[in-house]
């Protein structure tokens, strides 16, 4: 696999030649900052405005959507399964869309009615219940030791597992089996002054809680023993449990799948349009960068940026939530989601794409394209990473969570991402230039496995932010890489199909 050269292969559009020509002032809209002056080509001002509002609202409500799962009551396994059948949907309707946008030329339509769905299915998702956890409680029951009473209570809140536990406690224990070191008497349990709790734990299989009786052997010869029984005197006794009107452990089966199918309906057309969405931005992007010969790492910026401001959004919009009985309402940045969807969709309206053509031939344009070898190791190698982002992007919350990590350093994580490639977005243009696509690729690579060996040392959520540099590489200067290969090499006529392919096998498939 080598660099691009856009001469080489693929005739880039006539259209191109005209957008050459130099730029004047009064083609800018420029920003006067205190110490600074940005200049934004004035066809780019509502692409860039609805990049930024996208990117907001996608980081807002993917900050603590994998929380807001698992605080729904869908277990980890649940939501493993649902993320590994989605993926398949996602590239089918991701193909299928980008097919009709370059036969029909209607990127911008698919656009907007992706954004409009993405927002309607995240606020139906709020009015979903929970999902019902197993009902178990706490049960008491009589136990007999020997024929003398005594009171066992049983844990059965983890019903999935063959164990349980039984706490024994105030139970007189007597050996019915003599040895030579008792010299031929029965060894007893020796009364103590005071009231004298005996703790014991017994193991014994849930299922067999069917039967009348249950008999749990133990061994006494534990780390207290001496102080109960005489050291010389260690046997083996035995327990008799008798059942005692004990309800068995069950699951609302019925309830609890038909409200995990709903999930899964609602989920599975939210991810993807918002997936679809992500898509579309690219192809819009790509067509008037190509146009206008503009920078897409400039373009990328405000994307960047957007991204920056969606966290912070979110974690305003969660703490000035009303309390409930089930915490934070993480269900806030849903709303939030919402509106910045509908304000994209009037942005994204008035943007001015002029020379995205229908195409013609799409399927032998495709073949013919496919068929190239560099072609091909573009997109296997967009797989590899794109695993290694899916594993990241899915798994590192849940892991943060398991460090206590505060709600704020939770968005500050996300935030540092986008910090980190600002400046880098400024000049990417020369520094991808310099390097290369092919070479930013390879140091993808070695970013992620930089992260992911600092991640399995990590002890103190504070020390994610210095791990996060790496997404600089592996995140923002890669996708400038992918989009200025995929310029490079895309005939005209399936600008959509080629670009659309290159984000799901990255973000979708691999994930």
């Amino acid at each position: 696999m080598k660099n691009a050269n856009p001469s080489e292969n693929h005739d880039l559009s006539a259209n191109n030649t005209c957008c050459k020509e130099k730029k004047k002032d009064s083609d800018y809209l420029i920003l006067n900052l205190r110490c600074t002056k940005i200049k934004i080509l004035k066809p780019l001002v509502t692409l860039k405005l609805s990049l930024f509002i996208w990117f907001a609202a996608a980081s807002a409500v993917m900050t603590f959507y994998m929380v807001y799962l698992k605080q729904m009551g869908l277990t980890i396994q649940e939501i493993f399964l649902m993320f590994s059948v989605i993926p398949v949907l996602q590239t089918l309707f991701t193909a299928c869309a980008a097919v009709i946008a370059d036969k029909f030329g209607r990127a911008k339509i698919i656009l907007i009615c992706n954004l409009l769905i993405a927002g309607a299915a995240v606020f139906v998702l709020n009015f979903v219940p929970h999902v019902k956890p197993p009902d178990c409680r706490n049960i008491s029951a009589n136990l007999y030791c020997d024929n003398e009473n005594a009171t066992c209570t049983i844990d059965l809140t983890l019903c999935r597992t063959n164990q349980t536990e039984m706490s024994l406690e105030n139970c007189e224990l007597k050996c019915l089996h003599t040895t030579n070191k008792c010299d031929g008497q029965n060894c007893h349990l020796q009364e103590q002054s005071g009231n004298t709790n005996f703790n014991k734990t017994i193991y014994g299989n849930i299922s067999s809680f069917k039967n009348e009786t249950v008999f749990c052997g133990f061994s006494a010869n534990s780390n207290s023993s001496s102080e109960i029984f005489p050291e010389q005197c260690k046997s083996n006794c035995s327990l008799t449990y008798l059942k005692s009107n004990i309800e068995e452990c069950r699951e609302e089966t019925k309830g609890r799948l038909l409200t995990v199918f709903i999930y899964i309906i609602i989920i599975t057309i939210f991810m993807t349009t918002y997936v679809n969405s992500y898509r579309f931005f690219d192809v819009t992007s790509m067509i008037l960068v190509k146009e206008l010969d503009s920078d897409y790492g400039l373009v990328r910026f405000w994307a960047i940026l957007g991204s920056l401001v969606g966290p912070l959004l979110a974690g305003v919009a969660i703490k000035l939530a009303p309390n409930s009985s089930d915490g934070e309402k993480y269900s806030m940045t849903f709303y939030l989601f919402l509106v910045l969807c509908i304000l994209n969709v009037i942005a994204v309206w008035k943007v001015d794409v002029k020379n995205f053509t229908s195409g013609s031939k799409l399927f032998k344009k495709t073949i013919l394209f496919a068929k190239s070898m560099d072609v091909l190791f573009f997109y296997l190698l967009l797989l590899v990473l794109g695993t290694s982002w899916g594993f990241r992007s899915m798994y590192k919350n849940w892991f943060l969570a398991e460090l206590d990590t505060p709600v704020y350093l939770f968005s500050l994580t996300y935030s540092a991402t986008s910090i980190y490639g600002l400046p880098f977005l400024f000049k990417s243009k020369w520094i991808v230039g310099k390097l290369g696509e092919v070479n930013v690729f390879v140091l993808s690579f070695v970013a992620y496995g930089i992260g992911f060996i600092a991640y399995s040392y990590l002890q103190t959520a504070w020390f994610a932010l210095l791990i996060d540099l790496t997404t600089v590489v592996n995140y923002q200067l890669l996708w400038v890489a992918v989009m200025n290969y995929c310029i490079k090499i895309t005939p005209d006529g399936i600008v959509a199909i080629v670009n659309s392919t290159a984000g799901s096998i990255h973000f979708t498939i691999g994930k």
